[in-house]
């Protein structure tokens, strides 16, 4: 009897190893408790990336909008004579374009302009001028042409062409890189450039007191269209 006692004691232990790995198993199979903070946990980062792509469309096509509209009453300036004494972009930009921009725009230091005389040949039109393409090198925003240097005021009776460009953050850009984005300065941007091709008015030159008349003094070649 007491021989026995061990083996009975052995096969009982067993036993109830057993029926408590089948519980277990059981109760892993069932149990509920956290499957919803699972699965959030899961889908979230899918659903947060497609929200900030969302909003990342949403503020660069409002980005757009915003200088096509500034720019076009900007050029309204320009065709009228009102803006013939500006000699520099900077200028340009704090006076004619950046009241017209709103305010969720940073107009101080990631607006760049230029201004060109128009040569048209052959069929050419101002639709052929107006490209609005943002000029690149490679995946890198390229703004050589634009800014002081690239600044030539209008004068009376003559096609002009006023294009700017507005380099801003890119959300998405920082999660991935190369998405509809540009590179620029080290920062990871995205850029959005408007144009706007007009005839100006037979206005008065009317040089501001103190300053030579600003019309003729480009040195900036014209753009050539045709």
């Amino acid at each position: 009897m007491v021989a026995i006692l061990p083996r009975v004691l052995a096969r009982f232990s067993l036993a109830c190893r057993k029926l408590g790995a089948s519980r277990t198993a059981h109760a892993l199979r069932n149990a509920k408790h956290g499957v919803v903070a699972l699965e959030f946990a899961v889908l979230s980062t899918v659903f947060m990336s497609l929200m900030l792509f969302v909003f990342e469309i949403s503020y660069d096509q409002y980005c757009q909008e915003a200088l096509d509209c500034g720019l076009n009453l900007a050029a309204i300036e320009v065709s009228t004579g009102n803006a013939q004494n500006i000699q520099t972009a900077n200028q340009f930009i704090t006076t004619y374009l950046c009241p017209n921009l709103t305010g969720l725009l940073s107009c101080s230091t990631n607006v760049f302009v230029r201004i060109q005389n128009i040569t048209f040949t052959g069929s050419g039109d101002f639709h052929n001028a107006t490209t609005g393409l943002v000029p690149t090198t490679g995946n890198a925003l390229n703004l050589a042409s634009y800014g002081n240097g690239s600044f030539c005021n209008a004068g009376p009776n003559q096609f002009y062409l006023l294009s700017a460009v507005y380099v801003g953050p890119s959300f998405v850009g920082m999660l991935l890189k190369g998405l509809f984005t540009l590179s620029y300065g080290g920062r990871t941007v995205h850029a959005s450039a408007s144009s706007v091709a007009f005839a100006t008015e037979y206005f008065s030159v009317t040089p501001a007191s103190g300053s030579t008349p600003p019309l003729p003094q480009c040195s900036v070649s014209p753009t050539i269209v045709s």
